[in-house]
């Protein structure tokens, strides 16, 4: 078994953060991980991407080949990075500021959801919204489980944004059960 991750987004929005996170829980888990990223000028507000493989052999090539799923936050950066991302996969989007023509883009499962509207909502803050698409992928993918989620927040986030963090990851997964 090999799966490939593409997390995409601008700087600040997190999917960096939420790619270690898997990554994290996946070795928890006793499978293999390799995390790569892009930033560039991401620090500025511009796009960032993150990939994550896992598998339950050796990883003998640590890049995507053509990701299996795809979370992006921000339409330009799920523009720009979908060529690297399997059509016959599954599209996560953050459609909180715009949302995308599934017609066009012939991808064969998509999910839309105001993930950051839910997080301001719910937190006051966009901050944990990373989070929360997160518990969703989890919920859909089932390639780790919610606590070991949870025990890799621990490990690789800030003890102060713990619960915040732990909260959104359980809103995502159980929006993952009721689609």
């Amino acid at each position: 078994m090999r799966k490939e991750f593409l997390f995409s987004g601008r700087g600040g929005q997190g999917s960096i953060f939420a790619s270690i996170v898997l990554a994290e829980a996946a070795l928890i888990e006793g499978l293999h991980a390799v995390q790569s990223q892009v930033y560039g000028a991401a620090a500025r507000g511009e796009v960032t991407k993150a990939e994550v493989v896992i598998s339950d052999s050796e990883i003998l090539y640590p890049r995507i080949r053509k990701a299996n799923f795809y979370v992006s936050f921000d339409y330009k950066a799920l523009t720009k990075f979908i060529k690297e991302f399997d059509i016959s996969g599954v599209l996560i989007f953050d459609n909180t500021y715009k949302s995308i023509d599934k017609k066009k883009l012939k991808i064969a499962k998509v999910y839309e959801y105001p993930f950051s509207k839910r997080s301001i909502e719910e937190f006051k803050s966009t901050q944990p919204t990373n989070m929360m698409a997160l518990g969703f992928l989890a919920g859909i993918s089932k390639i780790v489980k919610i606590e070991s989620l949870i025990e890799s927040l621990r490990i690789v986030g800030k003890e102060r944004f713990f619960n915040t963090n732990k909260a959104s990851l359980k809103i995502g997964y159980a929006l993952s059960k009721e689609v």
